[in-house]
């Protein structure tokens, strides 16, 4: 499996939220290819979810980085 990466601006991470909004309601079959990999302040986790997910989170103003992950078949 490979991965094309695709590194957000943390400024840019409300409107990446708002586009998987989108692509859901649109029914676009590329939202299962994404995964939001990121990481929060003061926190040692990686976090890794499914674009389907990560559009009902709340977002928060503590992300140190942001990368979109999408699924080349």
């Amino acid at each position: 499996m490979k991965w094309n990466i695709r590194k957000i601006e943390i400024t840019d991470i409300p409107s990446i939220q708002e586009q998987g909004k989108i692509l859901i309601k649109a029914g676009n079959q590329i939202v299962e290819q994404l995964r939001c990999v990121f990481t929060l302040e003061n926190d040692n986790k990686l976090y890794i979810y499914p674009l389907l997910d990560f559009v009902d989170m709340e977002l928060s103003d503590k992300y140190t980085s942001f990368f979109l992950y999408q699924m080349v078949t």
